[in-house]
């Protein structure tokens, strides 16, 4: 991942883009391996406040759950942080604590980092002679320790591109990548200098909470574009997570699907400025628990949605339905038939399996139930402007459309009570996993599931494709890159999130 990003052409604002929505994203899964224990006391409250203009990131554990996966993606990445970052090597020490609190936040040009961790004894012993623990000390390439005026100790190393600085005291390790924050956190705990006071409105019980802010740089580009140097107020994200899940005893009793491994509640604030409330207050929760939904296997991603009515022209939706909407305008649809193409239960799948040229690859489909005789229309105008009138192989099940496999393999058919259109053959297998999960969902607006490790793969076989459109000197994305975000995607499992709200929901891990 963090040859990956370090490749990508971004501005000090659209870095943080990165950082704000793939941390959220990767972090939950990370995370879902380790979260759980009894609640232990707030170490967040000996941190000093971060600057609410600037972005950042805040973490509180308790128990061994220190979702140190995610920031490990991103900690070395030159687009994140062009100087480096000292969390490389301190991530670590965060996972091994039982309790920790952290923040890392922008200032000028790169990240500044800084928190406070619970030490065991031994921990405690070897740092009050001037020396790395043990289990720290293998981190580390030929570390070096010296004594500060005041008992902070500088810790140096081959393998870690700026020092960073400890200071002990009651069990606690406070540490940072600058004597300034250490000095800040000594007055915190002197009480001359106000530390955070964060109440965490998800799930106070759980032991893990993360929170993200942008420091208004989301609503600055969403509202002005990428050269805006104004911010505006900041979006923020909170999740809380924990291992397990409530729902894990009624799933293995029922033989539905594998329990979970954790799960995580999460909401976001401050979309005023990114959404148009248009869209967003048109939206409205359905029950997902007996739908009849085409999911392509193996499946790699899923996203399903309630799509409220665009209205004529789609104004104030969201740029890719307006697209959508006049596309199908251009294949010859109505007004009407448009409007009822793009309303209601809505479903795209990556999975399966389709021949492009010499090269098979992950297909494609959008599965769009409910639409009666509209759905109809559309496959007639799919295929008589798409593929300039080809005539179809007929598909069981299906009284509209059909199937081909020149210039290479398309399905798109209706009935009644849906169609479906995608790169996929006709026979391709379903997937059984994901419609066990959604008997569970009987009032979602949205649901995403993602297979990490099949993400990976795909991402994997981009380069080859690249090679069929791009010079070499000019394709998007090499071959170094793929197979780093293959390795790191490798590990993880899958994760199945779910919008109760158009700004809350769930997640759960498996």
């Amino acid at each position: 991942m963090k040859f990956f990003l370090k490749n990508l052409p971004f501005s000090g604002f659209l870095k943080w883009i990165v950082v704000f929505f793939a941390v959220a994203a990767v972090f939950l899964i990370s995370a879902f391996l380790r979260g759980g224990g009894e609640r232990r006391p707030n170490l967040l409250a000996l941190l000093h406040v971060p600057d609410e203009r600037a972005p950042f990131i805040i973490v509180g554990v308790s128990g061994w759950g220190f979702p140190g996966g995610a920031f490990e993606l991103f900690a070395d990445s030159t687009t994140i942080s062009p100087e480096g970052s000292v969390m490389t090597s301190l991530i670590p020490i965060f996972e091994a604590a039982s309790d920790s609190a952290l923040v890392i936040t922008e200032r000028g040009d790169g990240l500044a980092t800084y928190g406070v961790f619970s030490l065991e004894k031994e921990e405690g012993a070897a740092l009050a002679v001037g020396a790395l623990p043990d289990k720290w000390a293998r981190h580390f390439v030929m570390p070096q320790v010296s004594k500060l005026e005041g008992g902070v100790l500088r810790v140096v190393a081959l393998n870690i591109v700026v020092p960073f600085y400890i200071e002990t005291g009651d069990g606690i390790a406070c540490v940072a990548d600058s004597l300034e924050d250490i000095e800040r956190m000594r007055l915190v705990r002197a009480r001359s200098e106000k530390g955070i006071d964060l109440k965490w409105g998800l799930e106070g019980s759980w032991p893990c909470h993360i929170t993200l802010s942008d420091g208004g740089v989301i609503g600055a580009l969403a509202s002005r574009g990428a050269d805006s140097q104004e911010l505006m107020d900041s979006v923020k994200l909170e999740v809380a997570w924990r291992r397990g899940s409530n729902d894990e005893e009624r799933r293995a009793n029922e033989g539905d699907s594998a329990p979970p491994a954790g799960e995580a509640k999460w909401k976001i604030s401050g979309l005023g400025n990114c959404l148009d409330s248009v869209f967003t207050g048109s939206l409205r929760n359905l029950d997902w628990t007996s739908a009849d939904i085409f999911i392509p296997d193996p499946l790699i991603v899923s996203f399903g949605i309630n799509l409220p009515s665009p209205g004529k022209n789609a104004s104030g939706f969201p740029s890719v339905i307006k697209a959508l909407y006049d596309h199908l305008i251009k294949m010859g649809l109505k007004h009407a038939d448009a409007q009822s193409v793009l309303t209601g239960q809505t479903v795209a799948s990556l999975g399966g399996r389709t021949q492009i040229l010499w090269f098979e690859l992950p297909g494609i489909v959008l599965d769009i139930p409910g639409r009666g005789k509209v759905g109809h229309r559309l496959i007639e105008r799919f295929w008589s402007d798409t593929f300039m009138g080809a005539s179809p192989r007929a598909v069981d099940g299906f009284s509209t459309g059909g199937t081909t496999d020149l210039p290479f393999t398309v399905l798109a058919a209706a009935n009644d009570e849906k169609a479906v259109i995608g790169l996929v053959p006709k026979d391709v297998e379903q997937n059984v996993e994901l419609k066990l999960l959604l008997r569970a969902e009987s009032d979602a607006l949205a649901w995403l599931y993602a297979d990490m490790p099949k993400l990976g793969a795909a991402l994997a076989e981009m380069p080859s494709v690249n090679a069929l459109f791009y010079e070499d000197e000019d394709r998007p994305i090499d071959t170094e890159s793929t197979d780093e975000l293959q390795k790191d995607l490798s590990a993880l499992g899958s994760i199945f999130v779910v919008w109760d709200s158009p700004d809350s929901g769930r997640a759960m891990w498996f």
